[in-house]
C-alpha cells in the first residue's frame, strides 16, 4: 500500500487455527506488522507518519480470518460445485489494499495474496449415537 510517499506491505506474523472446513485449516490473525517495502522509509511528507499511525490503529486481531486452501470468499455450495480461479473481491477485506502492488490480486494462483475475511467463525463437534460428525 502507499500513503503519500513510499510503499508498505502489511503482513500477518502470527496466526491461530480456529476451524477446519473440508480438511483445510482456517486461521485467525493474531499479530501483524507494517513494513516499508525497501526497508528504508523515504523522505517523509509531513503527514506520512500521521497516516501510518492512523492505519496502525486498525486492529486485525479481532475477527479477521483466512485459509490457504479453502476459498472463504465463496459459499460452501459454490466451493463444492464450481472451480473458480478468482476470489470474490466483494468479500475480500484486503482487496483494495492489494490493488496497488499486485495486478493479479483476485487470482488464486498468486503466492503473494491471501484474502482476509472480516467476520465470525465458530466450529464445534457433535456426537450422534457415539459417532462424531
Amino acid at each position: 500500500m502507499r500513503f503519500l510517499e513510499g510503499f508498505y506491505i502489511y503482513v500477518v506474523t502470527e496466526t491461530t487455527v480456529v476451524a477446519e472446513i473440508a480438511g483445510y485449516p482456517v486461521f485467525r490473525v493474531e499479530k501483524t506488522k507494517l513494513l516499508a517495502v525497501d526497508g528504508v522509509v523515504p523522505e517523509k511528507h509531513p503527514l506520512e507518519q500521521r497516516y501510518v499511525d492512523l492505519f496502525l490503529t486498525l486492529d486485525l486481531t479481532k475477527n479477521f480470518y483466512f485459509s490457504y486452501g479453502y476459498d472463504l470468499t465463496r459459499t460452501l455450495q459454490q466451493n463444492m460445485t464450481v472451480q473458480a480461479d478468482t476470489y470474490q473481491d466483494m468479500f475480500m477485506w484486503n482487496h483494495y489494499l492489494l490493488q496497488n502492488g499486485f495486478d493479479d490480486v483476485v487470482l488464486k494462483s498468486s503466492p503473494w495474496t491471501v484474502p482476509l475475511i472480516h467476520g465470525f467463525i465458530q466450529q464445534s463437534s457433535a456426537s450422534l449415537y457415539d459417532l462424531f460428525i
